[in-house]
């Protein structure tokens, strides 16, 4: 049973798991499965559908494997939804912090800092103070968090990637943060942009140092190629470790990401399946 849906044609499966097609001047099928459960193939336009079709069902088990670990992340997280009081652990730099929330008057005296207390327990985490208005909402505590996450990376950036531009001898054009919900960094070949997530903050600074690597190295191979894995090992060669790591842990919003690599764009770290063209 198929359905088209405007230019896209809307594959459904014998299992009834949909998939969205999508003809692209590609030379390889590209499917993927979303943390939202959804399901899509990027195919070179002159495929024929039966060869589309066989390759759907030859990976049948692999997106029904794929879409339940999607739809269980997601319903893992939707049941441990942070709340931004005081209590609650958060990370940073891959090491647990409590946050503690301070109500505060007047919108000025909003801030974030780091504390550890004089008087604090033999292994007890440290603290995020949290300074925020009276009757402030779970989205504005959010903000500030964010805020406080994007100065420690603006902070931490700067020496890192004129380390490592260095050493791969590329270097972007411009960098900026932005709060990326599935994945941890993303390049513009053409523009030499290089977009990196507002949680690697979160993470072991390994991982800020394995994302900026393999985005230069985009810089050189705009595909994730074998030629790139090799430049990514000689840059940084404890990159399969950190990349392990990295996926261990979850993408920016514990889920998996999707990842597409185009001419234009790279964006980087999936739940992704590629194929040659049959």
């Amino acid at each position: 049973m198929e359905q088209y849906h405007k230019e896209n044609k809307i594959i459904i499966l014998e299992n009834l798991v949909q998939i969205e097609l999508h003809r692209k001047k590609i030379k390889n099928l590209y499917l993927r499965v979303h943390p939202d459960g959804r399901v899509t193939l990027s195919a070179p336009k002159r495929l024929s559908d039966k060869a589309i079709r066989d390759f759907l069902t030859s990976k049948s088990d692999w997106i029904q494997t794929q879409r339940g670990k999607m739809l269980s992340r997601k319903n893992s997280v939707s049941r441990q939804e942070l709340t931004y009081s005081t209590g609650e652990k958060h990370y940073l730099w891959g090491q647990p912090y409590i946050l503690v929330v301070e109500e505060t008057p007047g919108r000025s005296s909003a801030a974030v800092t780091k504390v550890i207390w004089e008087e604090q327990e033999e292994n007890s985490s440290p603290a995020i103070l949290l300074r925020a208005p009276a009757g402030s909402t779970l989205e504005q505590r959010k903000h500030l968090l964010d805020e406080f996450y994007r100065s420690e990376l603006k902070a931490a950036i700067p020496n890192l990637m004129e380390k490592y531009s260095r050493i791969v001898g590329k270097a972007p054009e411009e960098w900026r943060i932005r709060n990326m919900k599935t994945r941890w960094g993303t390049c513009n070949v053409v523009d030499k942009r290089i977009w990196l997530s507002l949680h690697l903050a979160k993470k072991d600074p390994r991982c800020l140092e394995y994302v900026i690597v393999h985005e230069l190295t985009h810089l050189y191979e705009p595909n994730h190629s074998k030629a790139f894995w090799e430049r990514v090992g000689k840059y940084y060669p404890d990159w399969k470790a950190v990349r392990k790591l990295l996926k261990e842990s979850g993408s920016p919003e514990k889920n998996e990401g999707e990842t597409t690599c185009q001419q234009e764009k790279t964006e980087c770290f999936p739940e992704i399946e590629k194929a040659e063209k049959p």
